[in-house]
């Protein structure tokens, strides 16, 4: 399949246009990598299922580096930082190759989804586990757990677009971006290393601060719903 051919079934014009509309430089830059690498594994043969598959256990792997910074590594968990990051972009690879076969389906949307839900887990549990606190690393999973539940709640009720709560919508939409979460965050980590900081104070805060959002987030859902 030539690349013209390709490019109009991967991205069609309703994705141009929402993400003309809606969605950040980094983003698009995100889109573009995805349709150019996805064109390459298209020819390849490799189905828009194992992709993201693949992102999963990427995103596994990158935690566990990340992880080595309880031992004081800098250079591993680093690496970590950049296959966590780097696997998002995976996220648009399977997507492109499922529209350019027309296979998408509920399960490869499922498994789409699943990717980005369990590093965003994960690295909330990750950090509480540095506090070698059981009951707050059970804590953390039940974070996560709310987070990954009420986020999709929040996105199909258009409270994250909503203008009563816009100032809001905009931070928890922030705070909660691939961006955020799944480099910043992560290189935040690595760096307390680098600057001396205390792993242990600096889980305490970021988990409770995370806590706390998805607290007020799952009131305001529920008070919007009543409205």
């Amino acid at each position: 399949m030539k690349w013209q051919q390709f490019l109009k079934l991967a991205y069609p014009e309703n994705l141009r246009v929402e993400d003309d509309k809606e969605r950040t430089i980094i983003y698009i830059w995100h889109r573009w990598a995805g349709l150019y690498l996805g064109y390459l594994v298209y020819h390849i043969g490799i189905s828009a299922n194992f992709i993201s598959i693949v992102r999963i256990f990427i995103a596994f792997i990158s935690l566990y580096l990340i992880s080595f910074v309880i031992k004081g590594e800098i250079l591993i968990p680093f690496i970590g930082v950049f296959l966590l990051y780097s696997q998002h972009i995976l996220d648009k690879v399977d997507g492109v190759i499922a529209r350019a076969r027309g296979t998408a389906s509920k399960l490869g949307e499922r498994l789409d989804g699943i990717g980005n839900s369990f590093s965003r887990c994960a690295i909330l549990i990750l950090l509480a586990a540095f506090t070698g606190n059981i009951a707050f690393v059970i804590f953390a999973t039940l974070v996560s757990y709310v987070l990954v539940n009420v986020r999709d709640d929040f996105i199909r009720t258009k409270i994250a677009y909503d203008t009563e709560v816009k100032g809001f919508a905009i931070f928890f939409r922030i705070v909660f971006s691939i961006q955020v979460m799944l480099f910043i965050l992560p290189l935040l980590i690595v760096l307390t290393n680098i600057f001396n900081w205390q792993i242990v104070i600096f889980s305490y805060i970021i988990t409770s601060f995370y806590a706390g959002l998805v607290a007020f987030w799952f009131l305001l859902c529920l008070l919007k719903k009543k409205l």
